[in-house]
């Protein structure tokens, strides 16, 4: 998906400004708009290791495919560190031959699907529903009902330009994103989808904190799949919050949390 979007970034930008598609630009120009991409799209797909180069690889490919997702996330830094925790060359299922033919099988079903046609939006609330469904047997450890998140942020709208979100016991980041979601149904009226975005970005801060680094790698890519800018770190809020200013904890206009008070220190 992310790859999809960046390609239709790419083409966008050398349709307006060269009137060509990206493919007919030399190799100079095109370096030129995938540091302008990175700019103003906020990533990076790494040339020889886009999901086109993925689909021309045969052998080996679990091995292939952490690779890839490695360069990725050195390639865009901090929003997408620790995103892909998982490494396809350990899960089980794909270590005989059935289920070698079982990622191809994965591998070309995705290929069929043109993701630079589907909005970030619907992305982000499909991955969601993966997530509610996963997190169903984690007794929701770090998924919230999205109508009780939906009721909260009610709550406390209408929302001021230049607040601050954040939550210290973050999950899966459904709180941040629901207020952003929000925000944008605020502010519709004022502003174009692409001028909406800016000022989501520029007025607004989202931030949170996660215990668990798998949840925190879903929260990164909770956040990215929903097209907003935010930051997610890693560590227990009470005994290591990470959010501080000097020696103080860091101030915020709304905090938003569904705290786990199943768990030990915060009964």
């Amino acid at each position: 998906a992310v790859n999809g979007w960046y390609n239709r970034e790419l083409e966008s930008m050398a349709q307006q400004k060269e009137d060509c598609s990206y493919e007919e630009l030399s190799d100079k120009k095109q370096e030129f708009f995938r540091k302008q991409a990175r700019r103003e799209f906020g990533i990076e797909v790494p040339e020889e290791h886009s999901w086109n180069e993925l689909m021309k690889e045969d052998k080996n490919l679990s091995v292939k495919i952490d690779n890839y997702l490695s360069e990725f996330e050195r390639a865009n830094g901090e929003r997408y560190s620790d995103i892909f925790n998982n490494k396809f060359n350990s899960i089980e299922s794909f270590q005989d031959e059935d289920g070698t033919q079982l990622r191809k099988d994965l591998l070309q079903k995705i290929d069929a699907i043109d993701f630079s046609s589907i909005p970030p939006d619907v992305m982000g609330e499909a991955y969601m529903n993966l997530v509610k469904r996963f997190s169903e047997s984690e007794a929701g450890e770090y998924f919230t009902p999205p109508k009780i998140v939906d009721l909260m942020v009610r709550l406390l709208e209408p929302f001021e330009e230049g607040s601050k979100f954040h939550d210290p016991t973050a999950g899966s980041a459904g709180m941040l994103v629901e207020a952003a979601q929000h925000i944008r149904e605020q502010y519709s009226d004022a502003y174009d989808d692409k001028e909406l975005q800016e000022f989501l970005d520029k007025e607004f801060e989202f931030s949170g904190q996660e215990k668990n680094p798998t949840i925190a790698g879903i929260a990164k890519m909770n956040l990215a799949l929903h097209d907003l800018m935010g930051e997610i770190k890693r560590g227990d809020s009470l005994t290591s919050p990470q959010f501080v200013d000097g020696n103080e904890l860091k101030k915020f206009d709304y905090i938003l949390a569904n705290f786990p008070f199943s768990q030990s220190g915060w009964k």
